[in-house]
C-alpha cells in the first residue's frame, strides 16, 4: 500500500507531526513517502503566503494573527476561482506520485484535495490530522469530505462536528508525537555529567523554538538573574547560530544548546520548561510529565489563543505576560509543592501519543481480499 503524506512550511509544527506519523509506519507494511513542503511546492504563490506567514510568526505575533484572520474571510465564489489554478498541479502531482492513502496534516490544502478527488472519481483515502488541540481551530481541517479526521482531544472533536463534520467520522487519536518519545532514555545527556550541573538543583529549560527567537535574550537574561546557581538552566537555541553564540558566551551558568533532536531527553531531566504556546512543545511537555511556563510577552497566534483556557481549567503551567511576572512565577513555580501538584494534574490528563492510533488505521486501510468479494472487514471500514 502507497501512503503519502503531505505538509505546509508555516512554523515547523505540522512537518513535525508528518515525521511523527511516520515513525510508527516504518514498520508497517507501507510504502511512504513525505512531502514536507507539498504547499510550497505546488505552486509558487503559495510559497510566497508561506514565507509571508514564516516572516510575521517571528517578527510580530499580532501581524501574523491578523493576517490568518483575514484569510479566513475567503468568499466561496473566491475558493471556486483559486481551485481552478490548483487542478494542473494536483494532477502533475498524482500522475508522479500514485498512492493508495493521502494524509494531510496542514489545513491549508484539505478542501482543494476533496474537491478535486470528488472530481475525479477517485477511491484513494483522505485523511485529516488536526494539529490545532485548541479553541479556536483553523477552519481547514474541518473540509467536509475527507474519510477520516484524527483530532488531538474531546475539544476539538467537538469543533469539528460544529462545523458539520460527522462524529462517525472523527477519531479522537491523541497528539501525534515522535516515536522516540515512548522509547525510555537510557543516556544522559553529556552535559548532566558536567561538574556545573547539579542532579541535586531543579532544573528549567528555555526552548527558545526550533528557529530560535532572539526575544529570549531577555527572558534568559531574567531567569539567569533569578536563580543565580539555585537551579540548573537549560537554554535550547534551535536553529539560530546567533543566539547560541551570544548565549554561549553572556551566561555561563547556563548549559546553553543548539538544536537538538533528543528534546524528549531534555524534558525528561527537566522540572519546568519556559516556552511558547506552539501545539506541539505544549504537547511533548505534557507527554514527559513537565509543567509549563507560557511565553506570552508577544501574544498568542490565533490557533493558540486556547492554551489560555486550556491551562485555567486544568491547571497544568501558567503563563507570563512580561518579565516581571516571569520572575515571580519561576520562583513560585519551582517549588517543590507547586512541581509535585502540577505533575499530578497532567498525570490526570492521561495523554497518548496519536501517532500510534493514527498508523494503525493508516496501515489497515488498504484493500484486502473480503473487500475484492464484497464481504467486508473491518479494515476496510475505516
Amino acid at each position: 500500500m502507497k501512503v503519502v503524506i503531505l505538509a505546509a512550511n508555516t512554523g515547523r509544527g505540522h512537518i513535525s507531526v508528518m515525521n511523527s506519523i511516520n515513525s510508527f509506519l516504518e514498520n508497517k507494511a507501507c510504502d511512504v513517502k513525505l512531502f514536507p513542503h507539498f504547499y510550497e511546492r505546488l505552486m509558487p504563490s503559495n510559497k510566497v503566503l508561506s514565507d509571508f506567514y514564516n516572516l510575521l510568526q517571528m517578527t510580530s505575533s499580532e501581524l501574523c494573527k491578523l493576517f490568518t484572520q483575514m484569510s479566513l474571510l475567503e468568499k466561496p465564489d473566491k475558493f471556486n476561482e483559486m481551485y481552478s489554478y490548483w487542478i494542473e498541479p494536483l494532477n502533475l502531482f498524482f500522475s508522479n506520485h500514485p498512492c493508495d492513502v493521502i494524509v494531510s496534516t496542514t489545513p491549508l490544502i484539505n478542501k482543494y484535495i476533496i474537491r478535486y478527488l470528488k472530481e475525479t472519481n477517485s477511491r484513494q483515502k483522505f485523511y485529516i490530522v488536526v494539529t490545532d488541540p485548541f479553541r479556536p481551530m483553523y477552519p481547514g481541517f474541518a473540509a467536509e469530505g475527507a474519510d477520516r479526521y484524527f483530532c488531538p482531544n474531546d475539544e476539538t472533536k467537538a469543533l469539528l462536528e460544529e462545523e458539520g463534520i460527522p462524529a462517525a467520522d472523527i477519531i479522537v487519536s491523541g497528539y501525534s508525537l515522535h516515536q522516540k518519545f515512548d522509547v525510555s532514555g537510557n543516556d544522559t545527556p553529556e552535559f548532566v555529567k558536567q561538574d556545573n550541573f547539579c542532579k541535586d538543583k531543579p532544573t528549567v529549560l528555555i526552548n527558545c523554538g526550533a528557529q530560535g527567537s532572539m526575544h529570549y535574550l531577555s527572558i534568559i537574561r531574567s531567569v539567569d538573574e533569578e536563580f543565580k546557581g539555585k537551579a540548573n538552566v537549560i537554554v535550547l537555541c534551535g536553529n539560530n547560530k546567533p543566539l547560541y553564540t551570544i548565549c554561549k558566551n553572556k551566561y555561563p551558568r547556563c548549559c546553553v544548546l543548539e538544536y537538538v533532536d533528543n528534546i524528549q531527553d531534555l524534558l525528561r531531566i527537566s522540572d519546568l520548561c519556559i516556552t511558547k504556546a506552539g501545539a506541539n512543545t505544549f504537547y511533548e511537555c505534557l507527554y514527559t510529565d513537565t509543567p509549563v511556563l507560557i511565553d506570552a510577552t508577544k501574544g498568542f497566534l490565533y490557533q493558540e489563543e486556547g492554551v489560555v483556557h486550556f491551562l485555567k481549567e486544568n491547571n497544568v503551567g501558567s503563563i507570563f505576560y512580561d518579565l516581571e511576572e516571569l520572575a515571580a512565577k519561576c520562583k513560585e513555580m519551582i517549588r517543590p509543592d507547586t512541581l509535585l501538584a502540577l505533575k499530578e494534574n497532567i498525570s490526570k490528563l492521561q495523554i497518548t501519543n496519536g501517532s500510534v492510533n493514527i498508523a494503525e488505521v493508516i496501515s489497515g486501510s488498504k484493500v484486502c481480499i473480503q473487500e475484492e468479494l464484497g464481504e467486508g472487514c473491518w479494515p476496510c471500514r475505516l
